[in-house]
């Protein structure tokens, strides 16, 4: 069997991947165009070939990001070269991220969560690492709510799964239904998740 590597990296190499658009994620736009993230040092988590990472960049973010694909990261370094904007992007798997320095404000991933949740002890131990009180986490996940069951995307979360997975260490900001076109031309329904780490007992 392929390491998760590879087989990201067969994923990366072909010329249409139906949940990249080329455009950045139009929540990603709207949480910046309200305000509600400001220009800052970010991590992406599964940055993929960097639209969101060289959005960011563009708008004044320091960015760091990585995937667990090589080939996606050079996707995502070429489209940044010669652009007139900067970011860090590494080669690194979510569970065993080397030293980044400090926590990040605001993190951000495009759909990794639904992958890492499967080893959601690990996942939150990684979120715990990159974030500090106060730091905002932005995330997406598929929407068990669906009645169309050809529009019902596999392993659908409820409101009550979210809060259960993520309330240990975060507070719910906003939590959106969406729905995301794929570019098979088929669209599901999901949530669009904005988080704010808890303060911890004894913090001001």
């Amino acid at each position: 069997m392929p390491d998760a590597a590879s087989a990201w990296d067969q994923v990366f190499a072909r010329p249409e991947r139906r949940w990249e658009s080329g455009e950045p994620w139009d929540e990603l736009q709207r949480v910046l165009r309200e305000g509600l993230v400001r220009p800052c040092r970010v991590l992406e988590m599964a940055c993929g070939s960097g639209v969101d990472a060289a959005f960011l960049a563009a708008q004044g973010f320091e960015v760091t990001a990585f995937d667990v694909s090589p080939l996606a990261i050079e996707q995502a370094q070429a489209r940044v070269s010669g652009s007139g904007v900067a970011a860090r992007f590494f080669q690194a798997d979510v569970f065993q991220l080397p030293e980044l320095g400090p926590p990040f404000p605001f993190v951000f991933d495009r759909g990794l969560y639904p992958h890492a949740r499967r080893n959601l002890d690990s996942f939150r131990e990684t979120l715990g690492r990159v974030t500090q009180p106060g730091s905002l986490y932005l995330t997406m996940a598929p929407n068990s709510q669906e009645s169309d069951p050809s529009r019902r995307p596999p392993h659908g979360l409820s409101v009550r799964d979210l809060c259960l997975e993520f309330c240990p260490l975060f507070d719910v900001v906003q939590l959106h239904e969406i729905t995301v076109a794929l570019t098979t031309r088929r669209e599901i329904l999901a949530w669009s998740i904005l988080l704010r780490r808890r303060k911890e007992k004894g913090d001001q």
